[in-house]
C-alpha cells in the first residue's frame, strides 16, 4: 500500500500541482545548489493544503459511489449471509476525530467523551468501501442531528425509492431513528422480548463492517488519530482526502486487515 500511495501521491504532484515552486520557471535558471538548498527545506506537509485544495467537494463526492440495483442486490445477499437479515446494503455511523482546541467556538467541539473533535458519518458496504461520506460538523453534535443535517439525508428523504429501490435498508446503532430505510436496534429497556434481543445481536454483528471500516481508515493513516495546525476546513478536506484513498486501496485489492484498530 505504501508504494502505491506514494505513486498516486506522485501523480498528483506531477500532474494537479504544475504551478508550485519546483515546476516553476524560475527553477529553471536556479542553480542545483540553490535547488538542494529549497528542497531541503520543503516538507510533505508544505504541500498537503496545495495538494488537499485542488479538489473540490463534488470531486471527492465522485469516489463514493452509491449502488446500482444490481451492486444493492448483492450486497444484500452478501450481508444476509452473515446473520440472515434481508434487504441490508449498508451501514451507517458516526465517530469523532480530535483536534487541537479551536480558537472560535471551542465549547462546540467538545464531545460526550470531552475532548475536542469533529465528527465523520459514513455509510459503510459490507466491502468496506465508503459509499457516502459527510465531514466536519462540530464534535458535541449528536449523531441523529449530524444525520439530519447531512446532504445525504436530504436526498434520502427526497428520493428515497430511487436510493433504496423500494425495499433496501441501512443499519444504524441505537443512536439513530427508526425511519423506512434506516433500521436501529430496538430500545434495551429491560423488557425486550426473545425476539427482540435476538434481532439486536444480528443486527449489531451485522453492522460491524461500519466499525471495521474506520479502524481500517485510521491504521491506514495514522494523522486522523490527531490533527495539529490545520484550519478546520483544512481538517475536514484531508478526512475526505484519506476516505478517498481507502477507497482506492480496496480496489487496489489491498485488503489491509491486519491495519484495523478499535474506534473511539
Amino acid at each position: 500500500m505504501d508504494n502505491f500511495v506514494k505513486s498516486l501521491v506522485s501523480d498528483i504532484l506531477i500532474n494537479k500541482i504544475s504551478s508550485t515552486e519546483w515546476s516553476s520557471s524560475s527553477e529553471s535558471h536556479a542553480t542545483d545548489d540553490e535547488l538542494i538548498s529549497r528542497r531541503k527545506k520543503t516538507r510533505i506537509s508544505d504541500y498537503t493544503e496545495t495538494i488537499v485544495n485542488q479538489y473540490t467537494d463534488v470531486e471527492f463526492r465522485e469516489h463514493f459511489r452509491w449502488p446500482n440495483e444490481e451492486i444493492a442486490e448483492k450486497s444484500s445477499q452478501n450481508f444476509e449471509k452473515k446473520k440472515g437479515l434481508k434487504y441490508v446494503i449498508a451501514a451507517i455511523d458516526g465517530s469523532h476525530i480530535p483536534i487541537r482546541k479551536p480558537v472560535k467556538q471551542k465549547d462546540d467541539f467538545v464531545n460526550r467523551k470531552g475532548f475536542h473533535s469533529i465528527l465523520i458519518q459514513r455509510i459503510v458496504q459490507e466491502n468496506l468501501k465508503f459509499i457516502d461520506v459527510t465531514v466536519g460538523e462540530p464534535g458535541s453534535l449528536h449523531d441523529a442531528r449530524m444525520l439530519r443535517k447531512s446532504r445525504f439525508y436530504r436526498r434520502a428523504v427526497s428520493n428515497t425509492n430511487s436510493l433504496f429501490y423500494g425495499k433496501y435498508k441501512l443499519l444504524g446503532d441505537s443512536a439513530y431513528p427508526r425511519l423506512n430505510w434506516l433500521i436501529p436496534p430496538y430500545k434495551d429497556n429491560g423488557f425486550l422480548s426473545e425476539d427482540e434481543r435476538d434481532f439486536n445481536y444480528k443486527q449489531s454483528a451485522t453492522r460491524i463492517v461500519v466499525e471495521h471500516a474506520f479502524g481500517l481508515l485510521k491504521g491506514r493513516f495514522r494523522r486522523l488519530t490527531k490533527f495539529d495546525n490545520l484550519k478546520h476546513r483544512m481538517i475536514s478536506k484531508c478526512v475526505m482526502a484519506a476516505c478517498v484513498l481507502h477507497n482506492i486501496c480496496l480496489e487496489d485489492n489491498d485488503g489491509g486487515m491486519d491495519l484495523i484498530e478499535k474506534t473511539q
